[in-house]
């Protein structure tokens, strides 16, 4: 079911032309201005990582009892559905695909907008990613609220650890082997401060680009079909090792 889940919404974020019918996420600073305003007399809740847990436990504890709940119901298809339907959501919420809007950074929202959320579906499932969405859309809320910004970009670095490596290296698989998987393996334990150099340099040099180079119009075009092909390889992976599991 992981197989078919990436699949569907993989290509109904690819191929879909959403417009503004699906704003993803726009209402969330306006969600945490509330959960700040009924916060902030307490001390206590401005430590640590608590500003963060006030934020995401109040949307994943619910969604998860529904998601898992719903697998006793029509032989799971009810969880299927729903487990697609929060995984399209947690997409974006940035098509980066969208040509109309080049990115200069575009292998690091690429990781942001699909690679580390279809990689913790596949790993822990749907509430996994909705779960990193929440924690990435709280860390890029920084500057409003810092005790949460701060605690949110912690977890994120180590939440984009695992699928940027991953990535990176498939990168190489889908470009320029030789080059891109000694620069990966070079990077390969470096700590998560090294996240975004490594996705942005190794996708460039995968495309025969030097490892700063700005991206042209042409250029960008074959950095869009890099990204399909890594999306692609991964999508083998996973069918692979589901095959592997029923086999």
């Amino acid at each position: 079911m992981t197989f078919i889940t990436l699949l569907l919404c993989l290509g109904l974020e690819r191929f879909l032309h959403r417009g503004n019918f699906l704003a993803r996420f726009n209402w969330f600073e306006q969600y945490v201005s509330k959960i700040n305003d009924l916060t902030k007399n307490m001390s206590w809740t401005q430590q640590y990582f608590i500003p963060l847990l006030f934020v995401v436990l109040p949307i994943v504890i619910p969604v998860a009892i529904i998601y898992f709940l719903s697998a006793a119901f029509v032989q799971g298809l009810l969880a299927f559905i729903i487990g697609a339907a929060v995984l399209f959501y947690c997409l974006g919420p940035i098509n980066i695909f969208d040509t109309k809007q080049v990115h200069q950074p575009i292998f690091w929202q690429a990781n942001e907008s699909l690679f580390a959320v279809i990689f913790w579906m596949a790993l822990l499932g749907p509430i996994a990613a909705l779960i990193y969405r929440l924690v990435e859309r709280s860390a890029h809320i920084h500057a409003s609220y810092p005790a949460l910004g701060k605690s949110a970009q912690q977890i994120r670095a180590l939440l984009d650890w695992l699928p940027i490596r991953l990535f990176s290296m498939l990168f190489a698989l889908a470009g320029n082997f030789v080059q891109t998987s000694h620069f990966c393996l070079d990077y390969l334990f470096r700590d998560v401060s090294f996240n975004r150099e490594l996705i942005e340099k190794s996708g460039r040099i995968a495309l025969g680009l030097d490892e700063t180079a700005e991206l042209n119009d042409e250029s960008y075009g074959s950095a869009l079909k890099l990204i399909d092909r890594d999306l692609i390889l991964f999508l083998i992976i996973v069918f692979a090792v589901s095959l592997g599991v029923l086999l």
